[in-house]
């Protein structure tokens, strides 16, 4: 491809032309947009390490996420005002799941290590978030619970 810019997929967007339709899109209706998501809607893509063969993208659902939510409430029983750290890369599945997914779904607050601070404990390195050695934490934003 020596000088030819690559033709996007179909049904792709360039980061361009997605930027230019928000500055000119004002009528984006929030409400109906997250009112319009239904269980098999993709939530995420999950890629497999390639390990065994050329890496995979994995579709993860909504209901996905919420059965696998359900599960864990049964051992761990997420709750409002819980706490948990996030020390792994945020592109981990465990981690999207039990800090963020679970904090989405059970107002749970997540204390993210920085990586510096994450690789002093394990020499493969640590999470992306934090500011130099200080963790960040994020508060639930609401007193409810979602789907409970």
């Amino acid at each position: 491809m020596d000088g030819e810019e690559a033709k996007p997929a179909d049904g792709t967007l360039r980061l361009e032309t997605l930027r230019a339709r928000g500055r000119t899109n004002t009528a984006f209706d929030f409400d109906a947009t997250w009112r319009s998501i239904q269980p098999d809607d993709v939530l995420a893509l999950i890629y497999t390490s390639g390990r065994t063969g050329p890496s995979k993208g994995v579709e993860i659902t909504h209901a996905d996420v919420l059965a696998q939510a359900a599960g864990v409430a049964q051992v761990l029983d997420f709750r409002f005002g819980d706490r948990t750290t996030s020390y792994l890369p945020s592109a981990h599945v465990v981690d999207c799941f039990t800090c963020l997914y679970a904090q989405a779904i059970s107002g749970v607050q997540v204390t993210v290590v920085s990586e510096s601070r994450a690789s002093r404990t394990r020499p493969s390195g640590g999470c992306r978030g934090g500011v130099g050695d200080r963790p960040q934490t994020y508060a639930p934003a609401s007193g409810g619970q979602a789907g409970r």
